[in-house]
């Protein structure tokens, strides 16, 4: 954690994902606000590159909270990194089944997402994760907390999570399904 500027007392809400409009980091910006209002000592570890780096750059400090955010670019490393979030958020406005949601779920960490085709096939809300409508700041924002200020939600999210990716998307079952 410490080599990428988080501290041991704060508490890590992650996105690895490429920087463009569909991926939703606009969303996880506008929140960030309410959420360092709730929790101050909250990082937002935002993993990946694309053509909107400039503009979320910027979108950041507009809202005043560029001491809350590190963002990393292109890693090599993201399964070192996973392990280092507290909470993993996906606010896209569209996807396949993405990957890396899958992921983090096999990390133990618990998902706040958006209810599209694919993301809404691998987290089962209130279950491993909480889905909340595409552009709903506030839900996305009281989610976050809500797992972030209750250590044994986090918990029972993060284990059906793994559960889950190792039920139901591991290379075994899969072979075994087709």
């Amino acid at each position: 954690r410490e080599d990428i500027g988080v501290n041991d007392g704060d508490l890590v809400i992650g996105q690895v994902s490429r920087l463009n409009e569909q991926k939703g980091h606009t969303y996880l910006i506008d929140a960030a606000p309410e959420i360092v209002k709730a929790l101050p000592n909250v990082k937002f570890v935002l993993v990946g590159d694309g053509p909107l780096r400039q503009d979320i750059e910027q979108h950041i400090k507009a809202n005043g909270v560029q001491d809350n955010f590190i963002l990393l670019g292109f890693r090599q490393d993201v399964p070192e990194l996973l392990p280092l979030f507290d909470v993993f958020a996906l606010p896209s406005l569209y996807e396949g089944l993405p990957n890396v949601v899958l992921e983090a779920m096999a990390c133990g960490l618990p998902v706040v997402a958006t209810p599209v085709d694919g993301t809404k096939e691998a987290v089962v809300d209130k279950k491993t994760g909480f889905l909340v409508p595409v552009g709903d700041i506030e839900a996305l924002a009281r989610q976050l907390v809500n797992i972030l200020t209750n250590d044994d939600l986090k918990g029972e999210l993060g284990q059906a999570g793994r559960a889950r990716v190792e039920q139901d998307f591991s290379l075994d079952g899969q072979v075994k399904k087709f």
